[in-house]
């Protein structure tokens, strides 16, 4: 799991960030970037699925372009969606699905 880096890597990615762009990249930014992709990272295990109590819908966790995300299909409406969150929300409506 990637954890944030300490202050001498985050100067070191924001000078080559800086380097590839128009405009410096804080540091600030670098933290909160490594910050975003670990929560991202965290939560339920690739291959999860989970069941959604009210509305039918079926959530399987996914790696996509190198994220974790659930991809959620709403079978009642067709509706297909992807979340970023690293469990889903709320949880007592989301039980654990095994095939």
């Amino acid at each position: 799991m990637l954890e944030i880096p300490d202050q001498k890597l985050c100067e070191q990615i924001a000078t080559i960030a800086a380097e590839e762009g128009e405009e410096p990249v804080p540091i600030g930014k670098v933290v909160a970037l490594f910050a975003a992709y670990n929560n991202i990272m965290q939560g339920d295990p690739v291959g999860t699925m989970r069941v959604n109590s009210e509305n039918g819908a079926i959530a399987v966790r996914v790696v996509d372009n190198g994220l974790h995300i659930w991809r959620i299909n709403v079978p009642k409406t067709g509706e297909q969606y992807n979340d970023l969150q690293p469990t889903l929300q709320p949880p007592e409506i989301w039980e654990k699905m095994e095939i």
